[in-house]
C-alpha cells in the first residue's frame, strides 16, 4: 500500500492529523509530497484533503488535514 493510501485510509475515517502528526504515524519525510498524491488520487471520487491552519498551544500556526466532499467553487477552480 503506497504512503498516500496509507493517508487516504487514516483520513476517510473522519480523523483530522497534523503535519508532524502525519509524518511521525505514517514515517513521512516529505508530508506535503504525500499529501498531493493523496488529492490527485481522490480527485475522480469528488473527496479531497482540505488543510487548515490552525494556532496551536503554543501560539505558532500549524496545518491540520482532514478530508471532507470537495466544494462546487473548489472543482471548478481545478477545472479551470
Amino acid at each position: 500500500m503506497s504512503q498516500a493510501q496509507k493517508v487516504i485510509d487514516f483520513l476517510s475515517d473522519g480523523r483530522e492529523a497534523t503535519t508532524k502528526q502525519l509524518a511521525a504515524r505514517f514515517k513521512l519525510a516529505n508530508v506535503g509530497a504525500v499529501i498531493d498524491n493523496a488529492r490527485k488520487t481522490l480527485a475522480e471520487s469528488g473527496m479531497y484533503i482540505y488543510n487548515n491552519r490552525v494556532k496551536n498551544s503554543k501560539g505558532e500556526f500549524i496545518r491540520r488535514y482532514r478530508m471532507g466532499k470537495i466544494s462546487a467553487r473548489l472543482a471548478a477552480a481545478a477545472a479551470a
